[in-house]
């Protein structure tokens, strides 16, 4: 028997466990009698012992990372192939004093013109740029995939 008083719980259990010949991976339970001396109980159960494949938790973890990677790739290309279709079906107009173009930078300060051979230029260079970048996403998808 083990007064808990002075030792503590841990010592108690421990010193319970060493007192007996149960073999290492049984668990004994350990409760107080009416004194408030702890004894061991004469039951014992085995420990459930639960095997994790650490390479199977990593693989599974990389694959998510994968997939996450991927989703977001696609959703980026998504974007871009809809903002190339809305470019491409923009149309100038044969009478080329109505076509203007218009930026705005986020002070507010703007830039306009109706120079029709400016605006193709813008067109095409941001058109190039769009393709440029699909074709990136395109590789990292790949790359990753």
């Amino acid at each position: 028997m083990v007064d808990t008083k002075k030792t503590g719980l841990a010592s108690a259990i421990k010193n319970a466990q060493q007192s007996t010949d149960k073999p290492v991976g049984e668990i004994l339970i350990v409760k107080p009698n009416t004194k408030g001396i702890e004894t061991p109980k004469v039951e014992a159960h085995k420990a459930e012992t639960v095997t994790i494949d650490t390479r199977e938790a990593v693989t599974l973890l990389s694959q998510r990372e994968k997939n996450e990677k991927l989703t977001l790739l696609f959703e980026r290309e998504e974007k871009l192939s809809s903002t190339k279709k809305a470019l491409d079906r923009f149309k100038l107009a044969t009478d080329e004093s109505t076509n203007e173009l218009e930026l705005r930078d986020g002070k507010g300060a703007q830039f306009r013109t109706s120079n029709p051979t400016l605006i193709k230029v813008v067109l095409r260079d941001i058109a190039e740029e769009l393709q440029a970048k699909q074709k990136l996403i395109a590789d990292d998808i790949i790359a990753v995939g």
